[in-house]
C-alpha cells in the first residue's frame, strides 16, 4: 500500500456508521445547523436487510423531517397484529389504538429508508463518506480527534496498489452508530454482555397469494417465536426461529416448517425470492458512552428481529441525542444532558429485554398472557407509550420507571 496523503479537518460532530440510525443522527444534527461528518467502512448499504418495518413512533420522527409521506407511498401498511398459537388465533391487536397521525406499521426495505435519509442529507450539503473507516480516536476534555482512513483505486490502473489516505477530524463529539461489532464501543472499553440466550432465525421472502395483507402474524410457540410480515404486492417474509446448530436454510425444508407452524398459511408458495439465516444474541452495553463519545442503535443493544425494535428505538435514540448535543453546543446546555441520555436509554432497554421486570398482568388477561408476556414485550413492533397501548389489548402493561429529565413520574419514552 502507498500513502496518498494526510488531511486535517474540523467538525462539530462525527458520526461513525451510515445505517438508518447513523444517517438519521447526521440528518437531525444537520437540520439543527450542526457541522457534521458521517463515515462508513462499506461502499454502500447491503442489498438485503433484516430491518423492514417502521413503528408508528418512527413515522412521527420522519414526518418532522418531511420524509414520512413519500415513504408511506412506497411501503406497505400493516394495521393489525394476529397472535397465533399454531392454527389458532388467540388475539388480535389493533394498531389504531396507538392513535396519532400514524396508527400503523409501515413495511418497506431498509435500503428505501437509507436512500431517503441519504438524499435529504445531500440536500443539506452532507455527503456520506463511504469506504472510509475509523482507525482510532482520542477523546479529551475539549473534544475528539478521529483518524479516518480510506483506500482508492486508480481506474486507469486497476491492478495498481490502492492509495491510502488518512484524515484527522477534530470534533466536539463522536457518535458511534457502527453496529454490533462497534469499534467505537470497543475503543471506549465498554462491555457488551449477553443478556439472554442466542437465537437463530431462517428468513425467507416469497411470492404468494397473501390473505389479509394488512395483518402481521406473530406465531407464539412454546419454544419458538416466528413472524410473518406481508410486504405488499403478493410478497411476504417469514422469520422462523431454528436451532442454533441448524443447517443452512433450504427452501423446501422451510416450506415444511411453515406448514407445521403456520397452518393458517394455506395459499401455498408461488416462488421463493430470498433465503438466508441470521443469529442474534440479546446484548446491552454496560453504558451508552461517556464524555465526548456516545453510542446508539446496535452499537449499544441487540435483540431479536421479530419486532424490529433495535433499529426503531435506535432512531428515537439519535433524535434525542442530537437534541441534547445541540443544546450543549448552541445553547450552553449542561453536558449532564448527555449523561442522562445514557441513563434513560439503558433504563428503557433493561425493561424491553426483561432485565428489570416491570411487567404487570392486568385483571381479565387471557390465561396464555402470563406465560408469553416476555415474548410479547420484545416482539411487538412498538416502543414507549405505543408499546403499552398494544400490550394493554391483551391484558399486560409495562410500568415505566421515573426519568431524570424532569418529565412527569412514570411517563414512558416518546
Amino acid at each position: 500500500m502507498s500513502a496518498a496523503g494526510r488531511r486535517e479537518q474540523t467538525a462539530e460532530v462525527v458520526v461513525i456508521g451510515a445505517g438508518p440510525v447513523g444517517l438519521l443522527a447526521a440528518l437531525w444534527l444537520s437540520e439543527r445547523g450542526i457541522d457534521v461528518r458521517i463515515v462508513d467502512k462499506y461502499q454502500r448499504a447491503a442489498l438485503h436487510s433484516y430491518g423492514l418495518a417502521l413503528h408508528p413512533g418512527s413515522l412521527l420522527l420522519l414526518d418532522e423531517l418531511g420524509l414520512a409521506a413519500s415513504l408511506i407511498e412506497r411501503g406497505h401498511r400493516v394495521d393489525r397484529i394476529a397472535l397465533q398459537r399454531g392454527a389458532r388465533q388467540v388475539a388480535e391487536i389493533d394498531l389504531a389504538r396507538v392513535g396519532g397521525r400514524f396508527p400503523f406499521v409501515l413495511v418497506l426495505s431498509q435500503s428505501m429508508l437509507e436512500g431517503a435519509l441519504e438524499r435529504r442529507l445531500r440536500d443539506n450539503g452532507v455527503e456520506v463518506l463511504w469506504g472510509h473507516s475509523l482507525l482510532n480516536f482520542d477523546a479529551d476534555d475539549d473534544g475528539v480527534t478521529s483518524l479516518i482512513v480510506s483506500a482508492s483505486e486508480d481506474p486507469a490502473h486497476p491492478t495498481a496498489t490502492p492509495q491510502i489516505s488518512t484524515t484527522r477530524i477534530r470534533s466536539s463529539y463522536l457518535i458511534g452508530a457502527d453496529g454490533f461489532d462497534s469499534l467505537v464501543r470497543g475503543r471506549l472499553g465498554i462491555r457488551f454482555p449477553a443478556v439472554g440466550g442466542a437465537l437463530a432465525y431462517a428468513l425467507m421472502e416469497l411470492q404468494a397469494t397473501i390473505e389479509q395483507p394488512e395483518r402481521m402474524r406473530l406465531v407464539l410457540g412454546d419454544g419458538t417465536t416466528d413472524v410473518f410480515w406481508p410486504l405488499g404486492r403478493g410478497r411476504g417474509r417469514f422469520s422462523l426461529q431454528v436451532p442454533l446448530d441448524a443447517e443452512p436454510p433450504d427452501p423446501k425444508m422451510l416450506e415444511l416448517c411453515i406448514r407445521d407452524r403456520a397452518p393458517w398459511f394455506e395459499s401455498g408458495i408461488d416462488s421463493v425470492d430470498w433465503v438466508t439465516s441470521v443469529r442474534f444474541e440479546p446484548r446491552l452495553a454496560e453504558r451508552f458512552g461517556r464524555g465526548r463519545v456516545w453510542l446508539a442503535g446496535d452499537a449499544a443493544h441487540v435483540t431479536s428481529p421479530i419486532g424490529v425494535q433495535s433499529m426503531n428505538v435506535g432512531l428515537r435514540e439519535v433524535r434525542d441525542l442530537a437534541r441534547r448535543m445541540t443544546s450543549v453546543l448552541r445553547d450552553r446546555g449542561s453536558p449532564k444532558l448527555l449523561e442522562y441520555y445514557g441513563d434513560e436509554r439503558r433504563r428503557e432497554w433493561k425493561m424491553l429485554l426483561g432485565i428489570q421486570d416491570r411487567l404487570r398482568i392486568l385483571d381479565g388477561a387471557p390465561a396464555w398472557a402470563d406465560k408469553l408476556a416476555g415474548k410479547l414485550v420484545i416482539s411487538l413492533p412498538a416502543s414507549g407509550r405505543d408499546l403499552n397501548r398494544l400490550l394493554e389489548q391483551v391484558g399486560l402493561r409495562l410500568h415505566w420507571l421515573r426519568r431524570r429529565d424532569r418529565k412527569p413520574p412514570g411517563r414512558p419514552p416518546e
